[in-house]
């Protein structure tokens, strides 16, 4: 693992110049040591060279010596087949006699051969080669003589020739060959010795000049290696002052490779807040540990900052942490160059800016909420002020009269009228009860905007259980199958909060009531900063063009034909909703069910 003081950089470049003499000095009195073991070697090598031609040569001069020792052994067989032959008459001994002449005459060819750079010896083996022919002239004429005139005729013709003279002067030719070459094999391996004495002298002056060049160097090294622990002793200091500082920094500090963007160091802070030692993280790069779009926008931002020169402020970039937690950051990100402006690594430094954005957004929230406060209420004046104009004309008393009346004439004189009359009574009846309804429902939606909060930890999955039984007790037909997943607490007011769940499954159920399979599922899920509820049915569901229709008063998308109801509910919901301080929504289609969604200022976690 990478350390402080290879991140930072050694502050080394002061001590290289106070030293600069010194290492100057040493580094010539090396290359001056060198230099001269250069020479010594080139010495040697040309040394090793003679004494190897000298060695060539004492093994020339003894391969001249055995070829005149073959010459005699081969003419002393030629003169034994002779005689043999002479003697015996066997015509056997003659082909091998051809064979030592043939033997004889070829090492006469190899001393040729061999003393070429020698005309002196050239001149010697030339009358060694005449005293040979003479010789074996006088052998050729005794075999003939034995062959054509017999045994008596070729000893005669032997004793005849048989001249001691020729003898010597084929012996005194051979004995001249061979004593100068013995001359020139003492005269070669004097030199040789002489050029192995030099080569040894030279072999001394190298290992002596070695030791020393050694010696002067391990010295050397010795007070280096010394004036270099106290520096480092100095540098771990430093390095443990850095890395305490480094690591006691609450933000995420790391480093990367600039080239494949993959960790080579950091710190506590990122090493806790990825939840793994940093052995396991060093080498990786945010592609294994974030996910894909995290890890897409970091990646970019990487670039960015190698690309351009200065400091890159990422302000704000949120990210899920493994433990599930979203942290938002604020990111400085910087590339360490070298002199010639290539990036020899990347800097990071993330500020972990959660409580910051979470508060901005809490202040938004509650503005946007003042904001709609403000308006509820200049709505909620103007529709009490409609109300109190209908309810100053004792709307309610007309209508009971209506409908009393319309009940009178049907129980007292409806077997005299017409079944006509009877179905416009009826209808009489039924449009003043549902304008009683109308007006119930109007007054319970003007008292929610006056009745204040009561806030207090609600339990979200007694009152949609509650809801639901409810809901689904007042259906005829088939029931739908309910799914209640566990919903977190939330904070607010009970009583309230009942009104937006009875709605919202009344409506479920109620729309639902016309599918094969009536289904309606309860849940919730986590958002940035909040608890989202919803209720999803799949039952007729609504075009998305009049979704803004939904949270009017007796704003109605289906006739009263289709589903009944005043059109009121959902009003009540978003009015109940909104002084939560959250907000309610719908997603649907035609014929594919509807889901409500709703969350609320705060949420308790459970």
């Amino acid at each position: 693992m990478n350390t402080a003081s290879e991140v930072l950089g050694p502050p080394t470049a002061d001590r290289r110049s106070s030293r600069w003499a010194p290492e100057n000095s040493v580094m010539i009195a090396f290359a001056g040591a060198i230099t001269l073991m250069l020479v010594i070697a080139g010495l040697g090598m040309r040394a090793l060279e003679r004494s190897s031609a000298m060695a060539d040569s004492v093994q020339h001069t003894y391969q001249v010596l055995n070829q005149v020792d073959l010459v005699s052994a081969g003419l002393s067989e030629v003169l034994r087949r002779a005689q043999a032959y002479v003697i015996t008459g066997d015509e056997s001994y003659l082909a091998q006699r051809e064979q030592a002449l043939s033997d004889v005459a070829s090492s006469l060819q190899n001393l040729e051969d061999l003393t070429a750079d020698n005309p002196a010896q050239q001149a010697r083996i030339a009358e060694l080669g005449r005293a040979v022919s003479e010789r074996l002239e006088i052998v050729n004429d005794v075999v003939a003589t034995r062959q054509s005139d017999g045994l008596a005729a070729a000893q005669a013709l032997y004793a005849a020739h048989s001249s001691l003279a020729v003898m010597e002067r084929l012996h005194a030719q051979q004995l001249a060959v061979v004593r100068e070459e013995r001359r020139l094999l003492d005269e070669r391996t004097a030199g040789e010795l002489d050029s192995r004495r030099r080569l040894i002298v030279l072999a001394g002056a190298l290992i002596a000049v070695v030791i020393g060049t050694v010696v002067t160097g391990l010295a050397w090294l010795r007070r280096e290696l010394d004036a270099r622990r106290r520096l480092a002793r100095t540098f771990e200091e430093q390095q443990r002052f850095l890395e305490s500082v480094l690591e006691h920094i609450p933000a995420l500090v790391y480093i990367k490779d600039p080239k494949s963007l993959r960790f080579v160091r950091m710190n506590r802070a990122t090493e806790t807040w990825f939840g793994r030692p940093r052995e396991d993280l060093i080498g990786r790069s945010v592609t294994e540990l974030l996910t894909s779009d995290e890890a897409d926008v970091v990646t970019a931002s990487d670039m960015e900052a190698l690309r351009r020169p200065g400091v890159l402020d990422v302000p704000q970039n949120a990210r899920l942490a493994p433990d599930g937690a979203r942290t938002t950051f604020r990111t400085l990100k910087v590339a360490v160059r070298n002199k010639s402006g290539q990036p020899l690594f990347l800097l990071c430094i993330s500020l972990d800016i959660s409580d910051k954005v979470a508060d901005e957004q809490r202040i938004k929230a509650l503005n946007e909420y003042l904001e709609e406060q403000k308006t509820a209420l200049e709505a909620s004046n103007r529709e009490l002020e409609s109300f109190s104009y209908s309810v100053s004309h004792d709307l309610r008393a007309p209508l009971r009269a209506i409908d009393g009346f319309s009940l009178m004439l049907l129980e007292d004189y409806g077997p005299k009228l017409d079944q006509e009359a009877q179905r416009y009574l009826a209808t009489i009846r039924a449009g003043s009860q549902r304008m009683g309804q109308l007006i119930d429902d109007l007054l319970a939606f003007s008292r929610l905007g006056r009745q204040p909060l009561r806030t207090q930890t609600v339990d979200m999955n007694k009152l949609a259980g509650d809801a639901a039984k409810e809901a689904v007790g007042q259906v005829t037909g088939p029931a739908p199958t309910l799914t209640l997943h566990p919903l977190p607490a939330a904070l607010g007011d009970p009583g309230l909060l009942e009104h937006v769940w009875g709605n919202l499954l009344g409506n479920a159920v109620k729309y639902s009531s016309k599918v094969t399979n009536p289904a309606i599922e309860v849940g919730a899920r986590q958002d940035v900063g909040a608890t989202v509820y919803f209720v999803r049915d799949n039952g007729a569901g609504f075009d998305m063009q009049f979704a803004h229709k939904l949270f009017g008063v007796f704003q109605r998308l289906h006739g009263q034909d289709e589903f009944s109801g005043t059109g009121v509910g959902l009003a009540i919901v978003h009015r109940i909703v909104t002084r939560h301080g959250g907000r309610v929504w719908a997603d649907s289609a035609p014929g594919r069910g509807a889901t409500f969604c709703f969350c609320l200022l705060e949420a308790v976690k459970s």
